[in-house]
């Protein structure tokens, strides 16, 4: 077991490296295209700049979206409508107008309106004959007639369609009018027809025989639509397709995408599946390796921090999945996601170098699934450097809203200088893409609580929590304040001094003076037994054992770290507490002991802090700082000189006992550190010009 644990803690990095590549490699692979993908770039109206093209197969020129949705649109609008001859109707009309025809002739006779022939009974049923002959060619509706002249219109009958325009058809009115010419023609221009044409209700004869059909209609549009024709033409092996410096005309476009499109579909045979899913894999792994190289490479160390590590995989893989999602949606613009918020989380929890050149990977892999995938990275990019230089330093709420409107305008100039550059044409700017870039900038500000979600989520630190916790008026500050005054001066010059060294020579300033401010609050436990807290020289170690006095000094870093875990301070704040002494001794009172026992050798871990020692240049600061400003409290005389002699004095000594042994702080580092303290404590501690005695000339009067 132990064997297995120091394996595992020797090969750490390697074996957290290889977990985030698989994991990396399995999101990008399942995102990528599975397609075979066209090689080229191109964009109508931009010249070509690949060498010649030369039609590798024969394929057929597909319509463009646009054609085929106006064709269909035109076969919605213009499709022939299906009736049905109604048989049953037919027979009905015809029976009834019989019936109707023999009570005219009865009332006729009755009345003597007219004389009837005797061949009348033959001529009515002659005329029965022709008008059935005519209402079953089809009669429409009048009111379909009138409203739908010249629409298509198949007409069936015993299973055979006929086609028609809707005018071509009679209508129901016309029935009377028929009804007369055919019985004047057919029974001649006598009285009694007449008469027998005027008794006949006009309900009888003004009929429609065509009922319209729904299903058969329906069925012939969706034929219609399979048949629909997707191309236009075709382009032959060998052919020349556009020749390099060719500008792309609209012809040249289709064509290309044409081309674009047939090496999709050419790509689903077996054998071009296998080396499609071969060049697939070492894509996303080639991708994978790229990302992790450059956390390892500008990040040294991240592999170490699981957490952060996880976290910069997790946003670039959120980011991946986004991208792949919209890239097939129809409805929304790519440009509309904030993929800005990316570089500013990881900024604010790391640095604004290290978010640039996570972002660059990232926004280089989704290009491998996006179209036009050059001016994507190119916008993307700038638009993530502006994010970050706008939020360099976040401190205050309003700067979100500062960078959201620096997207914006980075988004809207681009844009802009793009058009024109491809176009030259400032009519081809589309300004429905300036909401897109509002949308995107006023999402943005989403990046406020996400970096709180963040933040608790893995246990990060922001600068905004920073600046909360440096609130003198905090609760723990506040009451350091009040039991140790004198910790708590001393805390705040340390803090100044801290910051001023670290705006030199790199790093969070901002968390070295939250780590300042809190470094010394285990002295409220005992605040008296701290020399900066004792008054009227009364010092109570005067009556304890060199080793007693020793404890109690030693214990505030344990009694610090026990209230700061109390209140929840950060991790990061509760470093500077653990390491503001690293693992060195409490040389008044082992010296003290030697002293008074010259002859003994006292145990040296009595008087020795537990460490451990600082292990970042900012807690490595921190101490420096302590140990100075707290040594320059005993000067008797302050010169320039003695403030020179006590600074290089104090930091040679910590350097020599390498208390810095862990810190990434350089000797160039160090000689800055102590360029700064020295003018610092001289500002600080130089004597003030004494202002002469004002001569009294005359009593003052009196002020009631």
């Amino acid at each position: 077991m132990t064997s297995v644990k120091t394996w595992y803690r020797k090969y750490k990095s390697v074996f957290l490296q290889f977990i985030l590549v698989t994991i990396a490699t399995g999101v990008v692979f399942s995102i990528l295209p599975s397609e075979r993908q066209f090689r080229y770039e191109y964009r109508q109206g931009a010249p070509w700049f690949n060498e010649d093209l030369i039609a590798p197969f024969n394929f057929p020129i597909y319509k463009t979206d646009m054609e085929i949705k106006k064709e269909r649109d035109s076969l919605n609008n213009n499709y022939p409508l299906f009736f049905i001859v109604d048989s049953i109707r037919i027979d009905n009309t015809i029976r009834v107008l019989h019936s109707q025809i023999k009570k005219s002739i009865r009332l006729i006779r009755q009345q003597n309106l007219a004389t009837i022939p005797n061949n009348a009974d033959s001529c009515i049923d002659n005329l029965l004959l022709s008008f059935q002959e005519y209402i079953s060619q089809g009669v429409l509706d009048t009111a379909f007639s009138t409203q739908n002249g010249n629409r298509a219109v198949m007409v069936v009958s015993n299973n055979i369609a006929t086609d028609y325009t809707a005018k071509e058809l009679p209508a129901k009115r016309s029935g009377t009018i028929k009804f007369r010419s055919m019985a004047q023609k057919i029974c001649g221009q006598q009285s009694w027809v007449e008469t027998m044409t005027r008794l006949m209700p006009s309900v009888y004869t003004q009929v429609y025989t065509l009922e319209y059909d729904s299903v058969l209609t329906r069925m012939n549009i969706d034929q219609m639509q399979e048949d629909l024709s997707l191309t236009r033409g075709m382009i032959q092996e060998g052919q020349r397709i556009i020749s390099r410096g060719e500008v792309i005309s609209q012809g040249n476009y289709i064509v290309l995408e044409s081309l674009r499109s047939e090496y999709k579909s050419r790509g689903r045979s077996d054998k071009v599946r296998i080396w499609l899913f071969v060049g697939k894999f070492f894509t996303s792994l080639i991708a994978a390796i790229l990302l992790i190289s450059f956390m390892v490479y500008f990040r040294k160390g991240l592999l170490q921090y699981n957490r952060k590590s996880i976290f910069v995989i997790f946003m670039s893989l959120i980011s991946f999945v986004v991208a792949h999602f919209i890239a097939k949606s129809d409805t929304i613009d790519i440009y509309l996601i904030p993929f800005a918020i990316v570089p500013i989380i990881i900024s604010v929890f790391f640095d604004a170098r290290f978010a640039i050149f996570i972002f660059s990977a990232i926004i280089v892999i989704m290009g491998l699934i996006l179209p036009n995938a050059y001016e994507f990275v190119f916008t993307q990019y700038i638009v993530g450097v502006v994010a970050v230089f706008s939020l360099t330093t976040m401190y205050k709420r309003s700067q979100i809203f500062l960078a959201a409107a620096n997207i914006f305008l980075a988004y809207s100039m681009i844009y802009v200088s793009m058009t024109l550059m491809q176009e030259g044409d400032f009519t081809k700017i589309e300004w429905t893409r300036f909401a897109w870039f509002g949308g995107n900038s006023l999402l943005t500000l989403w990046s406020y609580p996400l970096i709180y979600l963040f933040e608790k989520m893995f246990r990060f630190l922001s600068n905004v929590t920073l600046m909360e916790l440096s609130d003198t008026n905090s609760p723990l500050l506040r009451k350091l304040n009040e039991r140790a005054p004198g910790t708590f001066q001393h805390s705040s010059q340390v803090a100044n001094l801290a910051e001023n060294v670290i705006l030199q020579i790199g790093g969070n300033p901002l968390l070295v003076r939250t780590g300042a401010l809190y470094h010394d609050i285990g002295k409220m436990n005992m605040p008296q037994y701290f020399i900066e807290n004792q008054i009227n020289n009364i010092n109570p170690h005067d009556n304890l054992p060199y080793d007693k006095s020793a404890e109690i000094i030693i214990s505030h870093v344990d009694k610090g770290v026990e209230m700061a875990k109390k209140h929840n301070l950060p991790k990061a704040v509760i470093d500077f507490i653990k390491t503001h002494h690293g693992d060195s001794v409490v040389q008044y009172f082992y010296r003290s002991y030697l002293n008074a026992n010259p002859h003994e050798k006292p145990d040296k871990s009595k008087y020795q802090y537990k460490g451990p020692v600082p292990f970042t240049k900012e807690t490595a600061v921190v101490m420096l700082a302590d140990s100075v400003e707290a040594a320059s409290r005993s000067l008797k005389v302050v010169t320039k000189e003695s403030i020179e002699l006590l600074v290089d004095t104090i930091i040679d000594s910590i350097v020599k006992n390498n208390q810095l042994r862990n810190s990434d702080i350089t000797f160039r580092d160090i000689e800055v550190t102590k360029e700064i303290f020295k003018s610092k404590l001289f500002n600080i501690y130089h004597t003030r010009i004494e202002y002469p005695a004002e001569t009294v000339q005359e009593e003052t009067p009196r002020i009631s």
